[in-house]
């Protein structure tokens, strides 16, 4: 598709064409060898991106089935995986924070006493086993993770909360995102409304046809898989950069047209 073409696109087919990029993701990370056995940084980044891709599906329907503020919290898990790769990858040790991320609830899990003793027992050896797997120069550090306090965030305490990672890692503006997006997961009164058609009415039916608001919300979720998808074909080396480039500077470009624009009504 040349790049006249992708400036006439609606909602709809920029969310699949995110889609169809983030396959080709996957099908060339898993052409490429190993760099050793249980990479797992690669495992952590394919996890979050698969997490992802099915919360940016769910979204499309949501959003076309006109229940568009619903989504927003969608929306929500998707930047908080997107957070967890930034996390990741600008850690000082990327394999202890990729075990971080794996294995914080199951070191909370092998804690918990209202868990009988077996099964705390069991998630003990499998983080002890996992903890083997590590390069060695990481086995003692996740071993005193196993003692450190259980924190609200698996990243803490290299950053204390996701907006610290968004504000130094993340896309431009995306912590204010962040704070606006939450406003309407945790059901602020404003926040859901941001992203609600018609958001003045009173009316429990869906907000159809799909106007610009509605659209908002799937819009969102797709510049996040782009964001996904730059940050494993930089990290893994997958050969899509140039893909990747061109079609994220085209969606921004006609997101950019899209703002000064009126109700869209087109999927």
């Amino acid at each position: 598709m040349n790049p006249d073409q992708l400036k006439n696109l609606t909602p709809s087919e920029w969310h699949e064409i995110a889609l169809n990029l983030s396959v080709k993701c996957q099908e060339q990370s898993a052409e490429k060898p190993k760099t050793q056995p249980g990479d797992i940084i690669r495992s952590a980044l394919g996890i979050i991106h698969h997490d992802a891709l099915i919360q940016h599906r769910a979204i499309k329907v949501v959003v076309l089935e006109g229940w568009s503020s619903a989504g927003i919290g969608m929306v929500r898990t998707s930047l908080d995986l997107l957070v967890s790769a930034y996390a990741i990858l600008n850690s000082s040790d990327l394999y202890l924070s990729a075990f971080r991320y794996f294995f914080s609830s199951h070191r909370a899990l092998s804690r918990d006493q209202s868990n009988d003793s077996e099964f705390r027992s069991w998630h003990r050896k499998d983080l002890a086993d996992r903890i083997a797997q590590l390069p060695e120069k990481d086995r003692e550090p996740a071993k005193n993770f196993l003692k450190e306090p259980d924190r609200s965030y698996w990243f803490a305490p290299e950053w204390p909360n996701p907006s610290a990672v968004l504000e130094k890692h993340g896309l431009p503006g995306y912590d204010s995102v962040y704070r606006q997006i939450s406003a309407g997961a945790h059901g602020g009164f404003l926040g859901l409304r941001v992203f609600r058609d018609e958001s003045d009415e009173i009316n429990i039916n869906p907000r159809l046809p799909v106007g610009y608001k509605g659209f908002a919300v799937m819009i969102a979720s797709t510049r996040i898989i782009f964001e996904l998808c730059r940050l494993r074909i930089d990290h893994e080396n997958l050969g899509l950069t140039r893909e990747c480039y061109v079609l994220t500077k085209q969606f921004n470009a006609w997101g950019r047209k899209r703002g000064g624009g009126s109700s869209d009504t087109s999927a």
